[in-house]
């Protein structure tokens, strides 16, 4: 597994990612086109049979500040550290951007643990 930027070609599948989250109030909606129009923000983590496993939205708010968002692990893969991969890959392209700061909200007290 490995993460890379996510591409417009990505859109459909991030969004099922996120959409799978949507219905328990753990994420927040996504269009296709708000995916498509920020992908440059986003990283997948992509298996080895390249199936997007995992995503997150790298959110800017100020030139050295960023929000983790859109956090979402496919929930077969659970468990396998695609959530710790992705937060590793997004805080090195955070820090390659200049973000001195991020930071995440998340009503899920599973994100804060390990």
């Amino acid at each position: 597994m490995h993460t890379r930027k996510a591409t417009a070609f990505d859109a459909a599948e991030v969004k099922e990612l996120i959409d799978s989250y949507v219905q328990s109030g753990l994420l927040l909606a996504r269009t296709e086109e708000f995916i498509v129009s920020n992908a440059h923000h986003f990283i997948v983590a992509v298996d080895d049979n390249r199936r997007i496993v995992g995503c997150v939205h790298l959110d800017e708010y100020a030139p050295s500040l960023a929000e983790l968002r859109s956090l979402a692990v496919a929930p077969n893969t659970q468990g396998k550290g695609v959530g710790r991969t992705l937060v590793d890959g997004t805080e090195r392209f955070a820090r390659s951007r200049g973000y001195a700061t991020l930071f995440a909200v998340s009503n899920d007290d599973a994100f804060f643990r390990r």
